[in-house]
């Protein structure tokens, strides 16, 4: 069992914006973590670390036709609280491996219980290529991440400028990470789609007051070139949510729903989820 620091409880959003609170908090969260570890020696530390060869592995995995899954590892949410008290790593990685096309791991500590021991350990368990998932507005993140063991990280367009989403894509690019750039609105996408990024993630929650809604992956997908991978991500629970998206995307992110599932149901909910999305009427 892994129990990350602070399991029985997660942080309640209290500002109107959800996404301004953890960003503001996030801030001040990685320029503590500057004073402690200075940029320059995580620098080193990334230089001097015998890693694999991540470039490209995340697109890979994701390539191929038909429905992929991005299995997330989520101990807790903003929107639903806690999602277990203890992680049975072990026992939920038995699943991921075997039906998943790559796993993506809550990095945030404040608001989902997770942290970056959690991605490493995940990442030293896997054979498939793990996503960084939190809220990143600083290179000094995507060091950490590549030394995590991570082959992608996510960008959230929402939360980036100009200059500041395009400095974290091309250093995404230069540690060899899979940028995965995150998009609600036809704005956001005109911003991705200026970086002619690898993999968009249509994020299907509103990180403001954390509704969701189909809408987006059904309004901004046929939008998306179709050299890009596209991924639906949030609110998907049910076989039936991966019949209304498939005319629209074929890789999606899972998390919530399996968190709440114990380990031993999950090859059964995974099963129905890949025959659902091959089945003839979807």
């Amino acid at each position: 069992m892994v129990e990350p620091n602070a399991m029985n409880r997660v942080e309640p959003v209290k500002s109107k914006s959800v996404l301004q609170e953890i960003a503001a908090h996030k801030r001040q969260e990685v320029d503590a973590r500057k004073i402690q570890v200075p940029y320059q020696t995580l620098k080193a530390n990334l230089g001097n670390a015998t890693l694999p060869d991540i470039h490209g592995r995340f697109q890979a995995a994701l390539a191929p036709s038909g429905i992929q899954l991005i299995l997330e590892i989520k101990p807790a949410s903003p929107s639903r609280g806690v999602l277990q008290t203890e992680l049975d790593l072990d026992g939920i990685l038995a699943a991921y491996n075997t039906h998943g096309s790559a796993i993506s791991v809550l990095t945030d500590q404040k608001y989902f219980n997770g942290n970056l021991q959690l991605l490493q350990q995940v990442a030293s368990s896997t054979h498939l290529p793990v996503l960084c998932k939190d809220f990143i507005l600083d290179e000094y993140q995507l060091l950490e991440a590549c030394l995590a063991g991570a082959s992608a990280a996510l960008l959230i367009v929402k939360m980036l400028d100009e200059t500041l989403l395009k400095q974290l894509f091309e250093a995404c690019i230069h540690l060899g990470l899979c940028p995965v750039v995150e998009v609600q609105d036809d704005t956001e996408l005109n911003r991705a789609l200026s970086l002619s990024p690898p993999v968009i993630l249509i994020n299907n929650r509103n990180l403001d007051d954390l509704s969701i809604s189909n809408t987006p992956t059904q309004t901004l997908a046929p939008k998306i070139p179709p050299e890009i991978i596209v991924i639906s991500a949030s609110g998907i629970s049910s076989e039936s949510d991966i019949d209304k998206l498939t005319p629209y995307a074929q890789r999606f992110l899972i998390g919530s729903s399996l968190m709440q599932t114990p380990p031993k149901a999950l090859p059964e909910k995974l099963n129905l989820f890949l025959a659902a999305g091959s089945s003839p009427n979807s």
